[in-house]
């Protein structure tokens, strides 16, 4: 959808004397009765503004984010590609809920590519501006944000623009592939512990075989554990982690880790077992 800058109007002022202004009635039909009231009208080639005249929508911005939805857990980014008709200095905000939560650039500057009637009959051709704002996804000290719908605002600072250009994007962060550092089997009773790495806090579930058999969670240093798990005997195994995260109720997966193959054998009376 195209969002509308709106433009307040300004009218030149030319040699207007106290006589002149007192002459509302002949002015009335020209400009509405907007110079009504201005009794110490006496400047000479100077801007006054039209307050009470409703404002014009002269500036339509347009944009959105390429992609929609990104992963800035894996340092990927969103662009935002938009144009203005008229040159801005913008403030650029996010919003989360509707509530801002960082100001990403205070003082930014765009261009726009509005060309006049009087521009073109003078031969100049239309230019078509795109202008571009990228977006890491990531906080003030570079950690990734919070899973969820975020919004970028470019509120123009020019004192006749008012209406802000919103863009939507949304950060889906797929956890990191988690790692397996170690299995021990318990030569007592065959049960079999697993050590791995991932991010903090990730839920991990284990696969044998291809077959899910357990889930367990990474502590606040990423370390997770899955104790004493039976798995059959006298079977080649492959075991493989998957990390999730389920912020907000968007859960996301991690691929599955490089497997870790190994094989539990039960030894039986008349076995020979080699030094």
């Amino acid at each position: 959808m195209r969002r509308i800058f709106k433009r307040r109007m300004w009218i030149r002022v030319l040699a207007v004397t106290l006589a002149l202004a007192l002459n509302l009635g002949a002015l009335d039909g020209i400009i509405n009765g907007v110079l009504q009231g201005a009794f110490n009208l006496g400047v000479t080639d100077s801007l006054v503004r039209v307050n009470n005249v409703p404002s014009a929508y002269a500036d339509p911005g347009d944009g959105s984010f390429q992609p929609g939805v990104f992963d800035p857990n894996h340092d990927k980014t969103s662009t935002l590609n938009f144009r203005f008709d008229y040159n801005h200095h913008v403030r650029i905000d996010l919003l989360l809920d509707g509530e801002v939560i960082e100001t990403l650039d205070e003082n930014a500057f765009y261009r726009g590519d509005y060309t006049s009637p009087e521009s073109k009959a003078a031969g100049q051709e239309s230019r078509n501006i795109i202008n571009h704002f990228t977006w890491n996804g990531k906080d003030d000290i570079g950690e990734p944000m919070d899973d969820g719908s975020y919004t970028v605002r470019m509120t123009p600072l020019d004192e006749w623009s008012e209406y802000p250009l919103n863009a939507s994007v949304t950060v889906r962060n797929i956890p990191h592939t988690p790692k397996i550092t170690g299995i021990t089997i318990n030569q007592q009773n065959g049960t079999v512990t697993i050590r791995g790495t991932s991010q903090a806090r990730h839920t991990i579930h284990m696969y044998d075989n291809g077959n899910y058999f357990f889930t367990t969670t990474a502590d606040s240093n990423g370390d997770w554990w899955v104790y004493n798990k039976f798995l059959s005997k006298e079977t080649r195994h492959t075991v493989q982690a998957q990390a999730e995260n389920k912020f907000k109720g968007w859960p996301t997966k991690s691929p599955l880790s490089a497997g870790i193959v190994f094989l539990t054998y039960h030894i039986k009376a008349g076995d020979t077992l080699s030094q």
